[in-house]
């Protein structure tokens, strides 16, 4: 019985949805592609702010999307077209909650070029 009750405690937090969630498409392209980020947000209260980074070596490029706590939508969607430069990338999406809370996801995205393999 025991071996069960401590089973069922560690499926528990596999189903809990996570508070922030970001993904990327495509993850490995030729550069110059479009990137398209798609962020899922747990409906929250305290949902203020959303800032979406795409980072790399050569290229940096971020916006701000004002939440309206669990009134927002879900999902929130960004699309970076051309991007021209090689290179392994970073996306982080940040979510900031009232009482200067903050929760953090990322991933990685990487365009191959000349001189970069992914």
């Amino acid at each position: 019985m025991e071996l069960l009750l401590l089973f069922l405690l560690w499926l528990a937090p596999a189903n809990t949805p996570k508070p922030i969630e970001v993904t990327a498409a495509p993850r490995i392209a030729l550069a110059p592609s479009d990137v398209r980020v798609r962020i899922r947000v747990e409906p929250h209260t305290e949902n203020r702010l959303l800032v979406v980074v795409l980072a790399g070596d050569n290229y940096y490029r971020s916006s701000q999307i004002p939440l309206d706590g669990d009134k927002e939508a879900t999902t929130h969607e960004r699309s970076y077209i051309g991007v021209r430069a090689p290179g392994h990338y970073m996306i982080s999406a940040i979510l900031q909650r009232q009482g200067e809370k903050v929760l953090h996801a990322e991933t990685t995205v990487c365009l191959a070029g000349l001189d970069v393999s992914c």
